[in-house]
Order: structure tokens, then sequence, then C-alpha cells
């Protein structure tokens, strides 16, 4: 999932998943928002693993901006301004919790950590109850946690550029972490 979060229109995304079980496999690239530039990901499905995925590894963001970002989004739609969760990092490293808890409303910044890449994080949900985990740095780091009510969510992974001149571009993986 490409996601502008409104920032930018020309900017240009693209993903590198490996190791991903996609629900459905045949799962596409969506550009949520007008996002000018389409963006686009591409899978490597190199092992079977369950289709819900809670713990997964940022192994790069390529960006310039100080505000790309990439990282694990769920939405309750594919509309640009859908309630949300997203975990995400920086290129600085720089960790974000944040969530637009119903349609319409501002995205809210919840917590921050500071990692180095890869960025290792885990989102539990338990009912509309998301919690958010970084794994990276010695032992696991509850950012909180944030209720926000979807009726079918749709986890993806996202990234932006937020430069209208640039290309960012992310690996995600999912590790062997219980």
């Amino acid at each position: 999932m490409d996601a502008s979060p409104g920032h930018l229109t020309t900017a240009r995304t693209e993903a590198v998943v490996r190791g991903l079980s996609l629900t459905p496999v045949d799962a596409a690239s969506d550009d949520i928002g007008t996002t000018g530039l389409v963006g686009n990901a591409t899978t490597d499905i190199t092992q079977c693993c369950d289709s819900t995925i809670v713990t997964f590894r940022v192994m790069s963001l390529d960006a310039l901006h100080p505000f790309a970002k990439a990282g694990l989004m769920a939405r309750d739609s594919l509309d640009a301004n859908a309630a949300h969760v997203i975990l995400d990092v920086r290129p600085g490293g720089d960790v974000e919790f944040m969530a637009r808890q119903c349609t319409g409303c501002a995205t809210t910044f919840l917590s921050t950590a500071h990692v180095g890449f890869p960025a290792l994080f885990r989102i539990t949900r338990h009912g509309n109850t998301y919690e958010a985990f970084v794994l990276s740095n010695g032992p696991v780091q509850s950012l909180g946690a944030v209720v926000v009510p979807m009726t079918q969510p749709i986890a993806g992974y996202a990234i932006t550029s937020h430069d209208t001149t640039r290309i960012a571009t992310a690996v995600f993986d999912m590790p062997s972490v219980p």
C-alpha cells in the first residue's frame, strides 16, 4: 500500500516486500488520496507464514526528506480521510506511532522511540485496540495503545517520500521472531 498522508502530490514511492504472506497474495499497490506520482510495490514471497502480520521489519528506507517514512498501517478503508493506525520509521531512525481515531479526524501523534535500521516492530490488535512495540534496541518497548474503531481494518505497508521531486524506496521483511 503506497500512502501519501496528503503532504505531497508529486512524490513517488516504492516498496520491496520480502518473506511476507500477503492477504490476498496478489494484493495490489494502492495510492491513498491524491498522490501525484504513482508509487508501486514489488512482492517477493519466499516463505509461508500466517496471514496476520504482527511483527515486521523495515530493513531500509532510502529517502532524503527527514519526514519520509516507511511502516505498517491499518486503515478502515482506502479513502484518504479514513480512520487509521500507523507505526513507521523515518530516515534518521525516529519511530512514530500515530492514529486517526475517526474518519475525517486529524492524525494524532501518540509516541516515539529511536532505532537504527533494520527497525523491528510489532503491532497487536485486540478488537479496536492497537498496541505498538519496538523490538530493535534491547528489551521490547511498548509505545502505547490506542482505540481506533474500524469495521474491517485493511493492513498494509505504507511509505511516503515527503519530497515532490524524489522517490522513496523501502525494503520490508518478516523476521523469525516469536
